[in-house]
């Protein structure tokens, strides 16, 4: 199936990604192809409030608009940001929809934008009928491939594609200036090495343990690398942060949840490495350009490893059955599993390569 029409007669196009962080900023690939297919065409992005720091900034991209915040408003308030959402979106008079979530949400939303030709992956789940509200709709995608290859599928299908599979992510000068501003107060000297640590992740079953973490921690310090540990704003990450710490026989760094998302991108680009488990900022370290040591469940590698060839995965095994009902305790015991002495051999080699010392 090819969407066979010419490229000036698409003038405005907006792409939909309504999942998390690393979800959103796995699309960027698919939104060059998307430029490169229709170059004058206006592009916009929608997106989770939250996320759009992925997507602001990015030279694909004309706009990026935030579906309304839910959490802690009434009905009231969100039927009414949901009806500015909706005018907004109407006002814009879409050509091209390209939905890269399948949501019920937004499936709604592309078939009231009023857009001619509205893209999505076929599915039968959620809203009863929701498949008719595409225009085309694509099989798939295939689960075996990583997340940024099945968001291309689905462009791909109808006839988009790019070459340039990089995943890029942009700041300001502001940002910068903020990371100056910690690297003097730090005592961070020029070309001085610094090894990222980002112990945590919205999903802490995903974590490495404490123990392993404070361990990794001590024995970067001992090979002269300035370590500074982040973590995200919310409270149970900065918890499970400072349960890492308490364990570090000398405190580093810790930067916890004082960031955005910018300056987070900003801080991890003049970093040598960074170590961590699967999470937006693993994903954020390789749109940077920083070689990344991940502590993943081998189940997830495949859709969810940093994207590149220059990062090294430390897979934890599971059982081939993994059932729902105890996926997440068989993940955090393979993840225990995971030996200190195997971290720092691949952190080590790294460390080498890269020539941290």
């Amino acid at each position: 199936m090819d969407l066979t029409v010419p490229a000036s007669s698409v003038r405005r196009i907006l792409v939909i990604k309504l999942r998390h962080i690393g979800d959103v900023l796995l699309t960027v690939p698919t939104i060059r192809a998307v430029r490169e297919r229709f170059p004058d065409a206006h592009l916009t992005a929608l997106v989770l409030p939250g996320t759009e720091a992925m997507l602001t900034g990015h030279p694909c991209l004309n706009e990026v608009l935030t579906t309304p915040a839910t959490k802690g408003t009434s009905v009231f308030r969100r039927v009414a940001d949901e009806w500015r959402l909706l005018k907004t979106i109407r006002s814009r008079r879409f050509d091209l929809t390209i939905d890269l979530t399948s949501g019920d949400r937004a499936a709604i939303l592309t078939w009231l934008s009023g857009a001619r030709d509205r893209v999505a992956f076929d599915t039968q789940s959620g809203l009863w009928g929701k498949r008719r509200l595409w225009t085309h709709r694509i099989p798939g995608p295939s689960y075996d491939r990583h997340t940024v290859l099945q968001n291309l599928e689905l462009v791909e299908a109808v006839g988009i594609s790019t070459a340039d599979r990089r995943v890029d992510l942009h700041w300001t000068p502001e940002d910068d200036a903020a990371i100056d501003r910690w690297w003097r107060e730090w005592g961070i000297r020029p070309g001085e090495p610094v090894v990222q640590v980002h112990p945590t992740s919205r999903w802490l079953f995903k974590c490495w343990t404490d123990e392993g973490m404070a361990a990794v921690i001590d024995a970067l310090g001992e090979r002269g690398v300035r370590v500074v540990v982040t973590s995200g704003p919310v409270p149970y990450e900065i918890e499970k942060a400072e349960r890492v710490l308490a364990r570090c026989a000398r405190r580093p760094i810790a930067l916890l949840g004082r960031t955005t998302l910018k300056q987070l991108a900003a801080l991890t680009a003049r970093c040598r490495l960074f170590v961590g488990i699967d999470s937006a900022p693993m994903h954020m370290a390789a749109a940077v350009g920083t070689p990344v040591v991940a502590i993943m469940w081998d189940r997830s590698v495949a859709h969810w490893r940093p994207w590149g060839e220059e990062h090294t995965v430390i897979e934890a095994s599971t059982p081939t059955v993994v059932t729902s009902v105890d996926r997440e305790a068989r993940i955090v015991a393979a993840l225990a599993a995971v030996s200190v002495d195997r971290v720092l051999r691949e952190i080590d080699a790294r460390i080498v390569l890269d020539n941290v010392r």
